[in-house]
């Protein structure tokens, strides 16, 4: 509500008072109503004109005892609201050390975990490209044949210790390599 509506309210009905005491008077009836409309009281309140014989000053004082009245309901609804802010406030930031503490945990972890698995993929990654250059690499027909023949011998001397004839040579080669026996 403007100070503007008000004032042509309170003209309207004879109740804007001239002087010091009458301005002071207007003024409190204007905050009052102002306050009033500013709560979300939206009637609208009419006083009869000052000359009036229905105009008591003692409705304007019940008027303005009224609206101290909701004032302090206001103000005891704020304060109430206030405390229980500052109650879920505190209960939030005990709650919150702890939280803080195993998020902290299991975003170590999670940081390790990662680590690891690029370390290790990195790993695999190295062997697959050894693995990937010994197939396309220019010298892969020589390595193969050399395998090859090195697979051949292997065989062979599989087939020389199921024989029995390489234990013979390595027994001989062993009393070689000892030298003559002591004559006793």
């Amino acid at each position: 509500m403007s100070k503007r509506f008000v004032e042509d309210e309170l003209r309207s009905r004879g109740a804007l008072l001239t002087g010091p005491l009458g301005r002071m008077l207007s003024n409190s009836i204007r905050r009052g109503l102002q306050e009033a409309s500013r709560l979300g009281h939206g009637e609208k309140i009419l006083l009869p004109p000052i000359g009036d014989p229905e105009f008591e000053m003692s409705r304007v004082g019940a008027h303005m005892e009224s609206t101290a009245e909701m004032l302090k309901a206001a103000t005891d609804a704020l304060r109430d609201a206030k405390e229980e802010l500052q109650r879920v406030s505190n209960e939030a930031m005990a709650t919150a050390g702890p939280l803080e503490e195993t998020l902290l945990k299991h975003l170590k972890d999670i940081r390790d975990s990662r680590m690891a698995a690029v370390r290790e993929a990195r790993e695999i990654l190295a062997a697959l490209q050894d693995v990937r250059k010994f197939f396309v690499d220019k010298d892969y027909d020589r390595e193969m044949e050399r395998m090859e023949r090195l697979v051949r011998v292997c065989r062979e001397f599989q087939a020389l210790k199921a024989d029995g004839v390489l234990d013979a040579m390595i027994d001989a080669a062993l009393k070689l390599a000892a030298g003559p026996e002591p004559k006793a």
